[in-house]
């Protein structure tokens, strides 16, 4: 029952929820999931380096569930992640899959032998891993395929099936150490497989050029492949049978400009197909039939991107739509009988449910609000700030993260804690949040702007300064009780602020403007030395929009951004107080830098990401002479960075990451 979408389709899903964050105008972040009760979770350290701390246990994107009975179910999704339950989803763990590479789909025939495959990014072949007890190890299995494969299907411990975009079925009947090519690649590319028994199965895949889907039959376990006849030209994702004869098949087709659900069914085995009723605007990504009359299709609506699960009880007959988290593409489902299921998707969503999908539960612990911005004054009191006035701080390094109350709905921007107590964030429409006991109450400030803020920074609990839209700076020598502007002689965006000390201080942003074939660059970088009374422009080396800035003493200092080229992430250094501007080097171009920090003048990391490169954290040891990639452990844009000594480090981002790590990273 397992699905994964071709290689065309996935690049093309992928790309649609992961777009780039430009530097044209301000971030505009993705949605995240609704919260609902979460169960327990517990999370793996894996190798060390960077782990999660929220969500967990882990919010990498979700591809495929694969569920054999009511209490054991894995998942598996982006960067070799592999989520397991034990115990119907009350907890789920990560298991060790001993790769990064993106796994497509899973197949669990019992509690103990299981399948999972995905791509090699290195090679662009396929992986498949496999195990037998349960997940506890993991390895490697050599497929002899070229290429991914999209879905998988065993019956038991020594038969099973897989298909690919290349219109291969492979089949093993040794569990897997040798596979064989059933078909050649004589069909179009195919997308999903199900075999109820050892001998009867199907596989769909893409529309023909000739304008129908392709949907493949065997009755003797693959020895011959027939093409059955259809009734649409819909491109076909998904495919499930519950016995030999009834089987339905999921997908999306477009009529004009738009994009319709496709649901195929049959009663016959594939003799005779027929199309089923459902609403338009949906794509639909997988789908689960235990039986034949209880069943389950997932998507996404592609106007709005709220997440989709259709459900009936009477084979199809009437489908009706249900709900379970409000933003994400979901794009596994799996029943274990007309109860028992799971759904998993994009940011990790991961869905359980009891009654039959009357009732979906969020199974991950955690807030999945986007975070900008994190701040921690020492190691084990943090905070974290974002969209929707989401604050979450800890007080044991992050072993636990609690929700704040805000008394606002407004995105935060950033967060600066010079004490365990005082603190303050600032987000759009002029808003400035304090407290002066450690986020228990939050206090409104007035800023005496409608401007977004979108920096803040204070060198101890009285003064502090914000910067945001319109070249606005403010500046406080009261703890905020009252703020003052101070002329920044730009109007452009400044989007951080760092002052080290009293007088030093240095606020960066910049704007693109945008014509018909180029783009206008005005980068920012403002300082002074009289805490602001004077603000100076200072002489950028490179056509590039900033977005961070970090400052150790009044003469050492860093700033990141995109460039020019609207793909490369930038690394700009000063040793002379930002008389001089230099371009660092670092380790890739296909990324956007959104946050940076330096413990001291030496150990410094710098976090964002980019479609090709998501999760981007790099590190210096030698005051940025030298950057390297630091393997993050999440597919999700990172936003903001905090290193209050040169081991102990959080970052922040889409979702509702937050990762940590006490080895500086390594």
């Amino acid at each position: 029952m397992g699905s994964r979408l071709s290689s065309r389709r996935s690049v093309k899903r992928v790309a649609m929820r992961r777009p780039l964050l430009l530097c044209v105008s301000c971030v505009v972040l993705a949605l995240a999931l609704l919260a609902a009760t979460p169960v327990c979770a517990q999370v793996s350290t894996r190798d060390g380096g960077w782990v999660w701390q929220n969500p967990l246990p882990e919010a990498n994107g979700l591809n495929a569930v694969a569920c054999p009975d009511a209490t054991h179910a894995w998942a598996v999704g982006r960067l070799g992640t592999i989520l397991a339950t034990t115990d119907g989803g009350a907890h789920w763990s990560v298991q060790d899959s001993g790769t990064s590479d993106s796994l497509w789909c899973v197949s669990f025939p019992d509690a103990a032998h299981g399948w999972a495959s995905g791509m090699d990014v290195k090679t662009d072949k396929g992986v498949v891993l496999t195990t037998s007890d349960g997940g506890a190890h993991w390895q490697v299995q050599k497929s002899g395929a070229d290429w991914t494969f999209h879905s998988l299907a065993f019956t038991d411990a020594t038969h099973g099936w897989a298909v690919g975009a290349h219109g291969d079925i492979w089949a093993t009947s040794d569990g897997g150490a040798d596979w064989h090519d059933q078909t050649q690649g004589a069909f179009g590319g195919l997308t999903a497989v199900v075999f109820p028994d050892a001998s009867h199965g199907w596989a769909v895949g893409g529309a023909w050029p000739g304008g129908k889907e392709t949907i493949l039959a065997t009755s003797d376990g693959g020895v011959h492949w027939q093409v059955q006849t259809s009734v649409t030209n819909a491109d076909l994702t998904a495919v499930a049978f519950p016995d030999a004869a009834h089987g339905w098949a999921v997908g999306d087709a477009f009529k004009g400009r738009t994009q319709k659900a496709v649901i195929l069914t049959t009663t016959d085995g594939g003799a005779h197909w027929q199309r089923q009723t459902v609403g338009t605007d949906m794509m639909l990504y997988a789908v689960a039939f235990p039986d034949a009359t209880h069943g389950w299709a997932v998507g996404s609506n592609y106007r709005t991107g709220k997440s989709v699960i259709l459900t009936t009880t009477d084979g199809g007959a009437h489908w009706q739509a249900r709900t379970a988290g409000k933003y994400a593409e979901l794009r596994g489902v799996a029943f274990s009988g007309a109860s028992h299921g799971w759904t998993v998707g994009d940011w990790g969503a991961l869905f359980g449910t009891t009654d039959g999908g009357a009732h979906w539960q969020r199974q991950t612990l955690g807030s999945s609000m986007d975070l900008h911005s994190v701040a921690f004054p020492d190691t084990t009191h943090g905070w974290a700030v974002g969209r929707r006035g989401t604050i979450l701080a800890t007080t044991d390094g992050g072993a636990h993260w609690q929700a704040q109350s805000a008394a606002t709905r407004v995105r935060l921007w950033a967060v600066a804690f010079p004490s365990t107590t005082h603190g303050w964030a600032v987000g759009n429409h002029g808003t400035i949040l304090a407290t002066t006991d450690g986020g228990t109450h939050w206090q409104m400030q007035k800023s005496g702007t409608t401007c977004g803020l979108f920096g803040v920074a204070f060198l101890n609990v009285t003064r502090g300064w914000a910067v945001g839209r319109r070249g606005t700076i403010l500046v406080t020598s009261d703890a905020g009780a009252h703020w003052r502007v101070q002329k920044s002689g730009t109007d452009k965006w400044l989007r951080a602020v760092a002052f080290p000390d009293a007088t030093h201080g240095w606020a960066v942003g910049g704007q693109v403007s945008v014509g018909t074939d180029w783009f206008h660059w005005t980068r920012v970088i403002l300082a002074t030395t009289d805490g602001g009374a004077h603000w100076k422009l200072q002489k950028v080396p490179i056509r590039c929009n900033l977005s961070a800035v970090a400052f150790t003493d009044a003469t050492h200092g860093w700033a990141v951004g995109c460039g020019w080229k609207m793909m490369n992430g930038v690394i700009l250094a000063t040793s002379d107080g930002g008389a001089h501007w230099k371009l660092q080097k670092s380790t890739s171009l296909n990324w956007q830098l959104h946050g940076v920090a330096f413990a001291d003048t030496r150990h410094g990391w710098a976090v964002g990401g980019g479609v090709a490169t998501p999760g981007t954290v790099l590190a210096t040891s030698d005051g940025g002479i030298h950057w390297q990639a630091q393997t993050s452990r999440t597919d999700e844009l990172l936003l903001g960075v905090a290193f209050p000594d040169a081991t102990h480090g959080w970052a922040v981002g889409w979702g509702g990451t937050i990762l940590a790590t006490g080895s500086g990273g390594n």
